[in-house]
């Protein structure tokens, strides 16, 4: 069974850009069912050494390229009756040491969301969150559990282990798929369990990492 692809490159910051982005690939590959916002930057830092350059750089990418990828999307997606998937995280609702630049940007992504379900579902569009917990082998994880703080991070995990990428793939296709039509405006969390007691634990091993504590 064949794909049709469409590649291109844009910045998510800068609307026209990926205005035009979108518009080529639901030319050429003859619509746009589906969205996925997963633009996203990242970097450790206690909010007292955060630059007001490095706060705005977060927002930028994480909710203005977010609404810039979901408006530019839109009438797509109205005449596909397609959906969005936000990806967000556990920062959005718990707050983690290092992190609250994150947190706001995706508090903010998952109010968006939230809106635009309410705003667009009399178009047919849907659109939800997914919130992925920590992955193993991603560039992120190995940035924020080095060493043997990997095996600290699982401990206080209730499943015990990092997730898969395509334990994420899956909620995705799911989220995106015919047997989620009549989900929209949610949350789905695909995490083990990991923010169920809180992020203190987790506050606590990012900031052991951050002082070198968390390396063998």
């Amino acid at each position: 069974m064949g794909a049709n692809v469409s590649a291109c490159v844009a910045d998510v910051c800068d609307y026209d850009e990926i205005a035009s982005a979108i518009d080529q690939v639901a030319e050429e590959t003859g619509s746009l069912d589906c969205l996925v916002c997963g633009a996203a930057g990242n970097f450790l830092a206690p909010a007292e050494n955060l630059s007001p350059v490095g706060f705005k750089k977060i927002i930028e990418i994480d909710l203005v390229g977010t609404f810039n990828a979901a408006r530019a999307s839109f009438e797509h997606l109205k005449k596909s009756c397609g959906n969005t998937i936000f990806i967000s995280a556990g920062q959005s609702f718990s707050p983690y040491y290092g992190q609250a630049h994150v947190g706001a940007a995706k508090a903010g992504v998952d109010n968006l969301m939230r809106s635009l379900a309410m705003e667009w579902g009399r178009f047919g569009i849907r659109c939800n969150s997914l919130v992925p917990g920590p992955i193993e082998n991603t560039e992120g994880m190995k940035r924020l559990a080095p060493g043997n703080a990997g095996n600290l991070w699982c401990a206080e995990i209730p499943l015990g282990r990092f997730g898969r990428a395509d334990e994420i793939g899956q909620a995705a296709v799911f989220l995106a798929s015919q047997m989620a039509t009549f989900v929209t405006g949610t949350c789905l969390v695909v995490d083990g369990g990991q923010n169920l007691p809180g992020s203190g634990v987790f506050s606590r091993l990012i900031a052991d990492s951050m002082a070198g504590g968390g390396r063998e």
